[in-house]
């Protein structure tokens, strides 16, 4: 039987990696339509709360020293912060979505261009 003093640690060494973010900041973050389950507009949200929750996490990516890009948050589409859903990149090559609900279809020019989408919003 093993006392705390003759223990040997198992635990998996850890790496630390820099990593690559892309970030947008939920100034327009809301639930005012309902394209899944989860979104439910009777059910208020806080943007405020958002937006501080958002602050810690991209002052917490910094600090670690990893890289975060932003995208310019645009009024009208508040699913912007789901930056994950602009695409991804495999083997270098980029693949950006076509948005099925028409709510999230202006996105799709700024994760194909990097640019901001037209200036008709739904």
């Amino acid at each position: 039987m093993s006392t705390p003093e003759t223990a040997v640690s198992t635990a998996p060494v850890r790496t630390a990696h820099r990593r690559h973010y892309l970030m947008c900041k939920p100034e327009h973050f809301t639930v005012n339509y309902s394209i899944n389950p989860w979104m439910e507009p009777s059910r208020p949200t806080d943007t405020a709360n958002a937006v501080a929750q958002w602050q810690k996490l991209y002052d917490l990516y910094v600090e670690l020293g990893h890289e975060v890009e932003l995208i310019e948050p645009l009024a009208g589409y508040p699913d912007m912060v789901y930056t994950a859903n602009g695409g991804f990149l495999i083997d270098g090559r980029a693949y950006v979505p076509e948005f099925r609900f028409v709510e999230r279809q202006g996105e799709a020019p700024l994760s194909r261009s990097g640019s901001a989408p037209p200036a008709t919003t739904p």
